[in-house]
């Protein structure tokens, strides 16, 4: 069966694989059986409503945030150990099959290395599900569950908040080992230390304040004002009125 019908680089090897018809259906049901059989953690909010909006609201009461970035997330997450956490839902036979029409090889490496790509619309959840078995995932959800501090995850990015510096500091520091112990890859450029406020999603989170950043706001006001789609226009204010009131109502009508 064909896997994909082209691929292409968005940045420097970072590709993205457009699925044949059989294997987006066969995506899209994958997906379906494994929420059907997985009970995805709330703090995984990309897999519920709200998105990465959600994800970083939810720590604005209080004072200290950090960020982790995990480099490579769905190239992290190889044929094999997708099998191994398929075949915890599905029998082996079926897990195996799935895998194997889930991850293609790794372009431009000298090993055979196969893992999920970009543009299959099974990676987000199969790496959730790799990433929640693995030990790392029971490191942040037992840190989730002792409710010193707060995480959230969405897709590569883990937000932790607390009161307490030495707290989100040692969480932070946790997770980030656990990470490495898991065979994971942290992006040192985007991971943030533990800090007053933190940028996340194009967003700067602080303590009762989220909003735009300005390179991402003046990029938003640029499209706003050159697009004649009013579909477009609309869904432009609507976000950034659900980021901060304030600097939609300054820059945006919301229609």
């Amino acid at each position: 069966m064909e896997m994909w019908k082209h691929k292409y680089e968005v940045k420097k090897n970072r590709w993205v694989h457009v699925p044949t018809k059989e294997i987006y259906l066969f995506g899209k049901k994958l997906h379906k059986i494994i929420r059907r059989k997985w009970d995805a953690p709330g703090y995984y909010y990309h897999l519920r409503e709200g998105g990465h909006v959600a994800a970083a609201s939810i720590h604005m009461k209080n004072d200290f945030f950090s960020l982790i970035d995990i480099g490579n997330f769905f190239q992290s997450t190889s044929q094999s150990r997708v099998t191994r956490e398929l075949k915890t839902l599905i029998p082996y036979v079926k897990a195996r099959e799935a895998a194997k029409y889930s991850t293609v090889r790794i372009p431009n490496t000298s090993v055979k290395k196969f893992s999920l790509p970009y543009g299959f619309p099974q990676s987000p959840i199969l790496s959730s599900l790799c990433l929640y078995n693995s030990y790392a995932g029971k490191v942040i959800n037992d840190i989730s569950e002792n409710g010193d501090v707060l995480v959230s995850v969405y897709m590569d990015d883990i937000i932790i908040s607390g009161k307490d510096f030495y707290l989100v500091s040692k969480a932070h520091e946790d997770i980030a080992t656990a990470l490495k112990k898991s065979r994971y890859d942290i992006n040192v450029e985007k991971t943030q230390q533990v800090a007053d406020r933190v940028i996340v999603f194009n967003l700067e989170l602080a303590q009762n304040q989220l909003k735009v950043t300005p390179k991402r706001l003046v990029q938003f006001i640029q499209a706003y004002a050159k697009t004649e789609n009013e579909n477009e226009k609309k869904g432009i204010a609507t976000y950034i009125h659900t980021v901060n009131p304030n600097q939609a109502r300054l820059h945006f009508p919301k229609k």
